[in-house]
């Protein structure tokens, strides 16, 4: 008997042994080639670091997606252009190419994505179970406008660039009602980046030349290569300018979506609005403090609707408040012999049970 633990043991061990050494290999392999890479050559990101951050990653992969265009253009890799009120806004990604600049905003989230061109926000929908998690983000199209608001600035010698705004967003992700009419920017998910670029530079004249695209090159790779001391105070000042982000997460619905949250955190480091979109952040800075509690805990605990209309619809539904607690009151569905019946219910639930009929209209 002991002669049999004593050779389970070493089969153990030597199981052990091997798995770790074949994903050593597997690490080895992968870390190898990965610093070949242009965009380690940049950002000299680690690869194990540059796997755990849920933002590196998502800009790896768009690089990885259009490696085969570095022969015809340069990458740039978190550009921090100043702002003239001493701030900086970030580019995630950057391809500087013979027909142009595509400015690269990258959203590596999960779940379902809504917005349109207009809207200031835009929403991303969690499931968890029978309720959803609603997350507001800045409208992505608006952001990038602010990134090539201030290249055109910095390359004001080079009137005759074309700038491609693309908004990429996982491909974990469902863009579930995107609505674009303006022509503004192109949104999709990460997979399809590489035949749409492919396609706009085969069907876009000559811009810049080889020596411009260089020149161009070395005039924003300083900005790429900020110190770590300049990336903390953007991403403070970006915290600062949206304080509510790091708010609304409550400390249940916290640990049910501990990936999504992650990814959330690493939205807020970049939301620059263009000059108009600040006024409006402005204000909306207004606003009682009663109106923006009521707001946030709607969001925070709204439930997912059944249909792509009732989700437009409840969020245009006006705000009740609880009469017992003073928390806002959210539209939940009757489930079993009632189901499909509306009614409201208090957010504080269920610590208040206070409830209410919809009123029938029409």
């Amino acid at each position: 008997m002991l002669q049999l633990y004593i050779l389970c043991v070493e089969l153990l061990v030597l199981f052990l042994s091997g798995l770790f050494g074949c994903l050593f290999l597997i690490y080895t392999y992968q870390n190898t080639k990965y610093k070949k890479t242009h965009y380690y050559r940049i950002t000299h990101r680690p690869y194990l670091k540059m796997r755990r951050s849920t933002g590196s990653y998502g800009e790896y992969l768009i690089y990885n997606n259009l490696r085969s265009l570095e022969k015809e253009g340069r990458f740039l890799f978190n550009v921090y252009l100043p702002k003239e009120d001493g701030t900086t806004t970030e580019i995630d990604v950057l391809l500087i190419h013979k027909s142009g600049l595509y400015v690269f905003e990258s959203k590596n989230y999960s779940g379902w994505i809504f917005g349109t061109e207009s809207q200031r926000t835009w929403t991303q929908t969690l499931p968890t179970g029978r309720r959803s998690i609603k997350n507001r983000f800045f409208n992505p199209i608006m952001q990038n406008e602010g990134h090539i608001s201030q290249l055109k600035q910095c390359l004001s010698d080079y009137p005759q660039i074309i700038y491609h705004s693309i908004i990429l967003f996982s491909d974990r992700c469902e863009l579930k009602k995107i609505t674009l009419n303006q022509g503004k920017a192109a949104v999709m998910n990460r997979r399809r980046v590489a035949s749409f670029v492919k396609k706009t530079t085969a069907n876009t004249n000559e811009v810049l030349n080889p020596n411009e695209i260089e020149a161009i090159d070395q005039t924003l790779f300083p900005y790429s290569q900020t110190s770590e001391a300049v990336k903390q105070i953007h991403i403070e000042n970006i915290q600062a300018k949206h304080p509510k982000h790091s708010k609304r997460k409550s400390a249940g619905l916290k640990n049910k979506i501990e990936e999504q949250a992650a990814i959330e955190t690493a939205s807020t480091a970049e939301c620059d609005p263009p000059a108009s979109e600040a006024q409006a952040l402005e204000q909306d800075q207004k606003e009682s403090a009663i109106q923006k509690q009521i707001k946030e805990d709607k969001e925070e605990y709204q439930m997912i609707p059944n249909t792509n209309t009732a989700l437009d619809e409840q969020t245009k539904e006006a705000e009740k408040v609880c009469p017992r607690c003073g928390k806002p009151m959210i539209q939940r569905w009757q489930r079993g012999t009632r189901s499909g019946e509306h009614f409201w219910g208090c957010s504080n639930f269920p610590k208040c049970r206070y409830m209410e009929k919809q009123r029938v209209t029409g």
